[in-house]
């Protein structure tokens, strides 16, 4: 698992800066749905973890701040945080 931020997000994929090697660019990642749009709350410059295979491809796995967008308080609750 590594950690870095968005560069740009486009559709269902992310492009990450990773902490590690702020100079390169990761491949667009895959955004799980829980995790896109309003469910994510997801922009550039938010910090994530993400994880890639020896190809290049991966996913995002998480926010790094622990946070859930908007999409999910009509699941959770109005209150939910």
């Amino acid at each position: 698992m590594q950690a870095g931020r968005i560069s740009s997000i486009s559709g269902t994929t992310a492009v990450v800066i990773p902490d590690l090697n702020p100079e390169a660019v990761t491949l667009p990642l895959v955004i799980p749905w829980h995790l896109r749009g309003n469910y994510g709350g997801m922009c550039a410059g938010m910090r994530v973890f993400y994880d890639t295979c020896a190809d290049g491809s991966g996913v995002v796995l998480a926010r790094a701040d622990g946070e859930h967008g908007a999409g999910w308080n009509s699941i959770l609750g109005s209150d939910a945080s």
